[in-house]
């Protein structure tokens, strides 16, 4: 991508057969056809992940073994994460705290925040476009 707005996670696909050991035939076998399922689905498509961050946090910490898991299963799974100024981030926590009910830091979320957020979220969007 030609700007520094994101920044791409490498994914090293990850065997859902590991679990082989331990589940019972059928709920492999089970697993085995939603895997068949969901390469047919996405097929020639690609699956963007977006996120804050790479490292920490309850995002990163799916993404990273559930889009392994996807890239064993043929799902051209892809994950990117943004760069942008740290008033973005205090922003993306504040939204992120208050919609769970909780006060965060108390900072704003007025005009300017929002300029903030869609600024950094337009100049990712524009990387993804290129």
């Amino acid at each position: 991508m030609g700007t520094n707005a994101l920044t791409a996670v490498a994914i090293s696909p990850m065997p859902l057969d590991r679990y082989a050991a331990v589940l019972h035939t059928e709920q492999l076998a089970e697993i085995q056809a939603g895997v068949a399922r969901a390469r047919a689905a996405f097929a020639g498509r690609v699956v963007w992940n977006v996120s804050s961050t790479a490292h920490g946090g309850g995002v990163a910490e799916m993404l990273t073994t559930l889009l392994a898991y996807a890239r064993d299963a043929g799902v051209d799974a892809r994950w990117q994460v943004i760069n942008a100024a740290p008033e973005f981030f205090e922003v993306t926590k504040r939204i992120h705290n208050r919609l769970h009910g909780f006060a965060g830091d108390g900072g704003p979320l007025g005009d300017a925040e929002r300029t903030t957020y869609e600024s950094a979220l337009g100049a990712s969007a524009e990387a993804l476009e290129a």
